[in-house]
């Protein structure tokens, strides 16, 4: 057997670790000496790509988009993309704000905008990847997963005004509806409560 067979177990593992970790030495190691890891999935069916898009990692991802790792388009076993990875790293926020919202702590509060950053920033990366590698922006942003659900869908049940400004900006499609239900993001939005969206998209 060989040194990468042999390690599989063991890498795939230490792999989504580094990934999720940002440990980019770690993970740059690991990609270069075993590079088959990057194309394995976790149990909960996420390449170690996937794992550093949800947590925003950008120098993790750098190194595994620079050697070679999977494509910007490859779906994983679950039906996600990176770029929906990407932005479901800030799902935690997704829930329709309330004119009578009660106060929270400002703790949450920073998590929270920290995670909106983060998956702003990783989304923003993703398309410039794209582009570097020669691809045209809205094939990227208009790639639904397998659920039929498109990046700017997903965005819109958030609620990430800037990342749906920036897909926007980027070639998504507003009419894209997902499949097979055929709900459009004007539905979301409206389901949603998020109006200042609904806005921006009309």
């Amino acid at each position: 057997m060989t040194g990468e067979t042999d390690l599989h177990r063991q890498e795939i593992s230490l792999l989504h670790v580094a990934c999720q970790e940002n440990l980019v030495l770690t993970a740059t190691f690991i990609a270069q000496k075993y590079p088959l890891m990057m194309r394995q999935q976790s149990q909960a069916c996420w390449t170690p790509l996937m794992s550093a898009c949800e947590q925003g990692n950008l120098e993790v991802i750098k190194v595994l988009v620079g050697t070679g790792g999977p494509s910007l388009l490859e779906f994983a076993s679950n039906g996600g993309t990176p770029l929906h990875a990407a932005i479901s790293c800030n799902i935690t926020a997704s829930e329709p704000i309330s004119s009578e919202k009660d106060e929270q702590d400002e703790k949450d509060e920073n998590d929270e905008l920290d995670f909106t950053q983060r998956a702003y920033h990783t989304v923003q990366l993703l398309v410039q990847l794209y582009k570097h590698e020669g691809g045209e922006a809205k094939r990227l942003t208009n790639m639904k997963d397998l659920n039929g659900v498109s990046p700017l869908m997903l965005a819109c049940f958030i609620g990430d005004t800037s990342i749906v400004e920036f897909l926007l900006e980027n070639g998504a499609d507003p009419l894209l509806a997902s499949s097979p239900a055929n709900v459009t993001v004007l539905h979301v939005c409206a389901e949603r409560g998020f109006y200042g969206i609904a806005s921006m998209i009309l």
